[in-house]
């Protein structure tokens, strides 16, 4: 489990929403924290998805939904962070920047697992 290459890049989403989490984005929707609990969200099935090992299937759906809520933490950061407000900010903060490290870390886990999947595939192929 721990030594293949997409349970390094599914822990690293998991410190990078963590991270996210700790610099506390402030960013409501309704008076809910929505951008927080995607970051929690996403984090649990980081930690699901390197459990899950033995089924890589499922590994990629969890992949799969994973960039899906980050696309949508995205979408939420910037109409909140463009529309809400009214006034065009001086610069973008920096942990706007940590789901895309994220979403790339995804899209790399993914290829290790499709890489996984076809080293499986080619062995039955043999025998």
């Amino acid at each position: 489990m721990w030594q293949r290459k997409q349970t390094i890049y599914l822990i690293l989403v998991l410190l990078l929403m963590v991270s996210t989490i700790l610099l506390n984005t402030n960013v409501t929707v309704s008076g809910i924290d929505v951008l927080n609990y995607i970051c929690i969200c996403v984090a649990c099935f980081a930690a699901a998805a390197i459990m899950l090992y033995k089924n890589r299937k499922r590994q990629q759906i969890m992949c799969n939904v994973s960039i899906l809520f980050l696309l949508c933490w995205i979408g939420l950061f910037c109409y909140n962070f463009f529309y809400v407000d009214g006034k065009q900010p001086a610069q973008t903060p920096f942990f706007a920047l940590i789901p895309i490290v994220a979403i790339v870390c995804l899209f790399m886990a993914k290829a290790g697992i499709r890489h996984d999947e076809n080293l499986i595939r080619s062995m039955d192929r043999i025998r």
